[in-house]
């Protein structure tokens, strides 16, 4: 028996390491962005998603507390919070359906099965609304 088979076989193997290394370090910057994304809109006040230029003006907004911000910063919010709330589950997503893939993975089919199509959908409408407000607070300021 290998030094990294435990009582299981090859199931000590985690999918992180069955990963290239390219969608490994993909994934280490997901993770380490999400936590410049937070400080970011803690320094801000808030995000852009959602805010339309030609009624709320150039604001940034958390919980309902809009802080003013320049047309440049609302402009880098509006795209820096899209592009991470859209990528960081797509990476998610990366990782779900690759560990899916492989028959040795520690879940039994059915629930590997379940798994997929929640966050499938979850996904989903993720991205939808995300889009939907992205698009939404950029045709106003193109309008605007």
């Amino acid at each position: 028996m290998k030094a990294n088979e435990g009582a299981g076989g090859s199931q000590g193997t985690t999918v992180f390491r069955l990963l290239p290394i390219w969608a490994r370090w993909a994934l280490a910057v997901a993770f380490v962005n999400w936590f410049v994304f937070f400080g970011v809109s803690v320094y801000l006040g808030g995000d852009a998603i959602g805010v339309y230029p030609s009624r709320d003006g150039f604001v940034v907004q958390e919980k309902g507390q809009a802080t003013e911000v320049s047309e440049a910063v609302w402009l880098f919010s509006l795209c820096y919070t899209t592009l991470t709330l859209l990528l960081t589950p797509g990476a998610i997503m990366f990782i779900v359906l690759r560990y899916r893939a492989y028959p040795h993975a520690r879940m039994p089919e059915w629930m590997k099965w379940f798994a997929s199509i929640l966050l499938t959908v979850w996904t989903a409408g993720w991205f939808f609304s995300i889009t939907r407000a992205f698009f939404g607070s950029l045709g106003d300021w193109l309008g605007h």
